[in-house]
């Protein structure tokens, strides 16, 4: 990255003129995953010497589960042994869950947030014009990773414990589009300039005073300049690939071995291998599964209790966190409130609808709504009262054949309207078949 096209300011600079929209996007792809790691119950993650492919889960776009020893996995699909042997095409599997999938990942002394959402547990260890590289905290056999600056959105130098205003602090500075580079010290001062260089023990910041090196111990996060940020557009088949560490990788050209090992080419530029053992959950995208997420609702209601609105939130839960039900994180879905709806144009192109439904850990156990479906304005699903802390609800698959619009309502529960914090995991509409 040219060195010449960041500009300092003494003070973080000014973001008038940021339109709204991009501050938006901005929130919704970055404020989210500092909570990710304390919202979650923890779970023993499997140990010993046992084979982790022995026991992988593959769940197609019907829903239907399959649990047995992975044989292969490619661009191409999945093989599993049942003991029967299962073929699928890629095109129909919506997640994989690892053998050795945990409900908590573990937190980390640093982690790297990329534009996209991504998010890598590195520890950043140097820096040239074009790249940001660091070494891997729980894969220290890995060779280290090489990010372009062009797509890091912050990083996060020491990850808040549970203090409410720490991660705030973090949240916040995530969240905002910067005209330049800005560090968030423990101390909560902030110095804005540009980073000049980045070590395992310091970084070094020109401001608009000097040259300013700042111990690594005294920083709390870093927000590169938004202004600066460019990320490959994704097409085609890809997948969001979630480590047991709390990474998580939006990437393409997956392939397994008859070691174990899985290759990819994150979405970032990077090749990277892991052993299969590091997996938590691989969620495919691009097949017949479509996540609503990704999709422009043609109608979305809102009806306050009181006064306070909600606005429906993509991919991340109604207060801008992480999805996570009964302590398992989700990639992809939607984050409502009581009471909502939202409606999409389906134009008879889909077969089927399914989701995981239910009150986000972040309501702490709080909150109390119903979730229902409407096809073409009929209702032909409504849960049972769901309440915080209760295991989440598979919805459908609810047949979508021939249909034109789907609409997801949160209906008020109990107690007002107080923690309905409602999410729809893994919510896709899928494709009808390809004709032969």
């Amino acid at each position: 990255m040219p060195a010449q096209s960041r500009t300092i300011t003494a003070n973080g600079g000014s973001t008038k003129g940021t339109s709204l929209r991009a501050i938006r996007l901005c929130v919704v792809h970055c404020s989210m995953m500092i909570t990710c790691w304390y919202a979650a119950i923890a779970e023993e993650t499997p140990t010993g010497d046992e084979d982790p492919k022995e026991k992988t889960e593959v769940i197609d776009v019907h829903g239907k589960r399959y649990l047995g020893r992975l044989r292969r996995l490619t661009a191409a699909g999945v093989e599993l042994e049942t003991p029967q042997h299962v073929t699928l095409a890629i095109d129909d599997v919506l997640r994989l869950v690892g053998a050795r999938h945990s409900k908590r990942p573990p937190p980390h002394s640093s982690m790297v947030f990329l534009a996209n959402g991504d998010r890598l547990a590195v520890r950043p260890t140097a820096m040239d014009e074009e790249n940001l590289n660091g070494t891997w905290l729980s894969f220290p056999d890995r060779p280290a990773v090489s990010i372009p600056l062009e797509t890091v959105r912050g990083i996060v130098v020491d990850v808040p414990g549970f203090s409410k205003a720490r991660r705030r602090v973090v949240r916040n500075l995530l969240a905002v589009r910067h005209s330049t580079d800005v560090v968030i010290l423990k101390n909560a001062d902030r110095v804005s300039g540009t980073l000049a260089d980045v070590s395992s023990k310091s970084l070094t910041l020109e401001t608009a005073t000097g040259q300013s090196t700042i111990p690594r111990e005294g920083i709390l996060a870093v927000a590169f300049s938004s202004d600066l940020i460019s990320f490959p557009n994704a097409r085609g088949r890809r997948a969001i690939v979630s480590l047991v560490d709390g990474s998580r990788i939006t990437a393409a050209e997956l392939d397994l071995d008859t070691s174990g090992i899985l290759s990819m080419r994150g979405l970032f530029g990077a090749k990277l291998q892991f052993p299969f053992d590091a997996v938590e959950s691989i969620v495919f995208l691009g097949g017949r599964a479509v996540f609503v997420s990704d999709l422009d609702p043609i109608d979305y209601e809102f009806r306050p209790y009181l006064s306070q609105k909600h606005a429906l939130v993509r991919d991340y839960n109604v207060r801008g966190g992480p999805l996570v039900l009964r302590g398992i994180e989700y990639a992809k879905g939607l984050g409502m409130h009581s009471r909502s709806a939202v409606t999409y144009q389906l134009d008879r192109e889909f077969h089927s609808f399914l989701s995981m439904a239910g009150i986000d850990d972040g309501a702490r156990r709080q909150g109390s709504v119903e979730f229902a479906v409407e096809v073409d304005g009929k209702r032909v699903y409504s849960s049972a009262l769901q309440q915080g802390g209760e295991p989440a609800v598979r919805v459908g698959p609810i047949d979508l054949r021939g249909k034109q619009t789907l609409t997801l309502v949160v209906e008020f529960g109990q107690r007002g309207d107080i923690g309905d914090f409602a999410d729809w995991c893994d919510a896709v509409i899928v494709r009808e078949p390809a004709e032969e």
